[in-house]
């Protein structure tokens, strides 16, 4: 009977030293920015964290608590904060199913004046891009720029404007068509976007 008693003390023993040598994995909850990237789904987008190269592919299941006032404004290019539990962020992609979105913040362009864009033209490697139509093009233009008709500028901008994180400088007749440009862009995933209005207002040479 001691025996039996002495034996099934000591399994008891040896079962709790052995759970308590198991390491525990503690869940990680963290919030985290990113801009929008890219769609897979309605409900699955690839983000990129804010200040690293971290990339996360967010699953937006039904149990999601909503601060949006719709999920449509989950869009491309925006800036948003979510939260989420993981146990590793090691990897460079991770599949992850957020309980919360916490806002959404909607990433827009830079309105510049003419001699701002001259001063950035003249000092630092920018892409200037004209969205007018060819003739207009043809009959006079900002040196080096571009030609993306703002027709086709949601077409043509991923082939044409290959660094979505370069210095764009946008620009039409008189403002209308460089605006809409600039929204395109942005929606895309442009992150450096300045909209300079028209050729009219410009005061500098042009040539043809």
């Amino acid at each position: 009977m001691k025996k039996t008693l002495l034996l099934l003390l000591s399994l008891v023993l040896l079962i709790t030293v052995s759970c308590q040598s198991q390491p525990t994995i503690e869940e990680d909850t963290s919030i985290y920015e990113g801009r929008v990237m890219e769609m897979y789904a309605y409900n699955s987008f690839l983000i990129r964290i804010n200040d690293s190269s971290d990339k996360v592919i967010l699953n937006i299941n039904d149990d999601v608590s909503f601060s949006l006032s719709s999920r449509k404004d989950f869009y491309i290019g925006n800036n948003v904060t979510f939260e989420f539990k993981t146990t590793d962020f090691s990897e460079e992609i991770l599949e992850i199913s957020p309980y919360k979105i916490h806002e959404n913040i909607a990433v827009t362009y830079t309105v510049i004046t003419p001699s701002k864009g001259k001063e950035m033209m003249d000092s630092q490697e920018v892409i200037i891009v004209d969205v007018r139509e060819q003739y207009e093009y043809d009959d006079g233009h900002i040196e080096n720029a571009q030609l993306i008709p703002v027709g086709s500028i949601q077409q043509q901008a991923t082939n044409l404007l290959i660094d979505k994180n370069a210095n764009i400088i946008v620009y039409c007749k008189s403002g209308n068509r460089s605006k809409m440009a600039a929204e395109i862009l942005v929606k895309l995933g442009y992150t450096n976007i300045f909209e300079m209005g028209g050729i009219n207002s410009w005061p500098y040479e042009i040539v043809k």
